[in-house]
């Protein structure tokens, strides 16, 4: 499944063209695009309870919280995110014992808000999954089910970030906090893309000293965090000092090449101003990561945007410096996604192999 899904990504990503224009189609497109969320839907949606580090985790909540007499009963205050209890009571009224229909849940609402964001506003949507998947966000999927689902609902608000749609924006992050906490620091979006109008030397100069105070003073604020959440307390002891140096090279790469073009990118990309902003976000964050672990759980939410922006910058160099420099550019960058997805799924083992879930379920289910 996995080399499936890699295959027809990275293959698509080469030599399918995207339509352009209202009135121009092309069909093996959108087929491909299609079929590619399909499998990635059935990869996230009927995995083994063993697939991912948390699914046997939140098979087990999801019965307990079928049982549980109450929210207060199930732990309250103390779990933090009651969205996602009375989702998994709504769900167990219909499913009764069978625990998948959470991980269905989640795979649905993830295919449809990500499918639709990448529509809305990916110039080369088999470049963007490509992304999706070496990026760490598939993987992410397979392990996250409460993050993921509130990861979702962050990407629906884009199109408040871009309509300045503050309250409709702000409703959607509370949505999304109260199903996974973490989901609060989505909130600074809005303000970041909306404080200036135009990605200025003055805003450039802010996201810089915000990413050497940042990576200064993390180890400050995680242990300031571990005070309020027990959890947090954990993670500061166990996520500590972690590396991530390939992927904060990668980010730094595409942070760099978005800077450099970033007039040709303002000027031909209708949704520059958003997804530029993100990616810096994204970028501080990951200087943030090069000290602690736990900055990368939050830089999930604004992935979407390096990804989002590889194929503008492929379009951007096709039209700087001819379509051969263009083409290499997009050779070399498919190949080491297709590569990086390969070592991020292979090094994991309790994702690969990949298991389906139990057929017996599948059919009651």
């Amino acid at each position: 499944m996995y080399e499936l899904i890699v295959l027809i990504a990275g293959l698509s990503a080469l030599f399918l063209v995207p339509p352009t224009g209202r009135n121009n189609k092309n069909n093996l497109y959108g087929i491909t695009v299609f079929f590619l969320w399909v499998i990635i839907f059935i990869t996230i949606a009927f995995r083994g309870e063993t697939v991912g580090a948390d699914t046997t985790n939140y098979i087990n909540k999801y019965l307990v919280i079928k049982d549980s007499a109450s929210y207060a009963d199930y732990g309250g205050v103390a779990f933090g995110e009651p969205l996602f209890y009375y989702l998994n009571k709504l769900l167990s009224v219909f499913f009764g014992t069978n625990a998948q229909c959470i991980i269905v849940f989640e795979a649905i609402v993830v295919v449809v808000t990500y499918a639709q964001a990448f529509r809305r506003y990916s110039i080369n949507e088999p470049i963007t999954i490509l992304g999706f998947l070496s990026l760490g966000l598939f993987a992410t999927s397979l392990c996250l089910v409460r993050q993921f689902i509130a990861m979702s609902v962050c990407v629906f608000s884009l199109r408040y970030v871009i309509n300045r749609n503050i309250w409709k924006f702000v409703i959607c992050v509370i949505i999304a906090s109260l199903i996974h906490y973490t989901a609060v620091f989505w909130i600074v979006v809005y303000f970041a893309c909306n404080a200036f109008a135009k990605n200025n030397t003055l805003k450039i100069i802010l996201y810089l000293l915000f990413g050497v105070v940042g990576y200064l003073s993390v180890d400050v604020f995680q242990e300031a965090a571990s005070g309020v959440f027990d959890r947090w307390s954990n993670y500061s002891e166990i996520e500590s000092n972690a590396a991530g140096y390939i992927s904060f090279t990668i980010f730094a790469l595409i942070t760099l090449m978005v800077f450099m073009y970033r007039k040709p990118i303002i000027s031909t990309y209708p949704y520059a101003n958003v997804m530029m902003n993100i990616n810096y976000l994204n970028m501080i964050l990951w200087a943030m990561r090069l000290v602690t672990r736990n900055t990368e759980r939050i830089s999930f939410y604004f992935t979407i945007a390096p990804i989002l922006l590889i194929p503008v910058l492929y379009h951007v160099i096709s039209k700087k410096h001819g379509n051969v420099a263009g083409g290499v550019f997009q050779i070399i960058v498919v190949v080491c996604m297709v590569a990086l997805y390969w070592v991020k799924i292979t090094k994991d083992k309790s994702i690969y192999p990949f298991e389906f879930m139990n057929f017996n379920t599948l059919l009651r289910f």
